[in-house]
């Protein structure tokens, strides 16, 4: 058995010509029942279930100014939670019923700001993001893009940054 359910609503208002707000949550489930046979003298059976959820709530407002340019910033907040109870059956001399099983818990969540303006036909982004984590210490993701529009239809663009990214369960419960 394996189930997945996603539900996400958002909220965007025009506060004023100048300003627009968002507010967005999102929930996303995902269950899973499985057993594996043997496949005799190749694959130990098993037996999982596991348990994934993800909520995220966060709000932003975008802020333009009367020339070509904008403020967009916000914050969110990730809660994840993953459980698994897992048995891979080895044979007896390979030292027998081997658990896999896990239990986390954990949060993300931090402020964002980008600028962006448009000069000509050349745009300069500038963004940051800083993460919390009940994982890690505090993340900065800071990020530089400039961009040339060459046509109304052709833009290029280049950019540079350092991002961050928790690990997933999967590595996590591992060894």
């Amino acid at each position: 058995r394996n189930e997945e359910l996603s539900l996400r609503t958002d909220l965007t208002i025009d506060t004023s010509e100048q300003q627009q707000t968002r507010a967005y949550a999102s929930i996303y489930r995902h269950t899973l029942d499985r057993h594996s046979p043997a496949i005799q003298r190749l694959v130990p059976a098993s037996n999982e279930a596991a348990l994934f959820t993800r909520t995220k709530l966060g709000t932003s407002a975008v802020f333009r100014s009367d020339s070509a340019g904008f403020l967009n910033a916000g914050v969110d907040l990730t809660v994840e939670h993953g459980s698994v109870n897992s048995v891979l059956f080895l044979p007896p001399f390979l030292g027998g019923a081997l658990a896999g099983d896990y239990d986390i818990l954990r949060t993300l969540g931090g402020p964002y700001a980008e600028l962006v303006q448009e000069i000509g036909n050349v745009i300069f982004e500038l963004g940051a993001r800083l993460d919390f984590s009940n994982d890690v210490e505090p993340q900065l993701s800071p990020r530089f893009g400039i961009a040339y529009r060459a046509s109304p239809t052709t833009r290029i663009r280049a950019s540079v940054g350092r991002a961050f990214k928790l690990p997933s369960f999967f590595a996590l419960a591992s060894p």
